[in-house]
């Protein structure tokens, strides 16, 4: 009897152990745990640093200008609002964030409004950068800007 019910015990605790699977879906931003904080890392203050552009002429480089910038600014609000500001001027712009990429249109709504769709390459508590590459109507040109930024507050 002793045995039936050490048998018993021994077959019931094996099958009662069950792998737990789980079919969670992929996170919405394909596993980027950062891309998901860049909203709230973006929101801030931020002065650019260095700008660096790049003409490109039929697949050839024909220029490349880069200079160091430290008189301009970019307020971004966690609202997808913010300004560019400079020495002489402030510019309100909105952006639209989706993951690593970026669509920031400067003077919203004004016939001067500029629409930049780029990329942020490099976000971390202190430092910003973005890449945009645009591309004539015709497409036998184009240019790339990389712009970095420090944080200010």
């Amino acid at each position: 009897m002793k045995k039936i019910l050490l048998a018993t015990l021994l077959a019931v605790s094996l099958f009662a152990c069950k792998k737990i699977t789980t079919n969670n879906p992929a996170p919405a931003n394909g596993g980027n745990d950062d891309a998901a904080k860049y909203p709230l890392m973006l929101a801030s203050k931020w002065q650019q640093t260095a700008d660096t552009t790049r003409l490109i002429d039929s697949n050839t480089v024909v220029n490349t200008n880069g200079k160091l910038v430290t008189d301009v600014y970019y307020q971004f609000n966690i609202n997808g609002t913010g300004e560019q500001i400079n020495a002489n001027s402030k510019t309100d712009l909105t952006y639209i964030l989706n993951e690593k990429n970026i669509i920031i249109t400067l003077a919203p709504g004004q016939s001067q409004q500029m629409i930049r769709p780029g990329t942020i390459r490099l976000l971390n508590a202190n430092t910003l950068c973005l890449f945009f590459d645009d591309i004539n109507a015709n497409g036998s040109s184009k240019s790339t800007q990389v712009m970095w930024f420090k944080k200010v507050n």
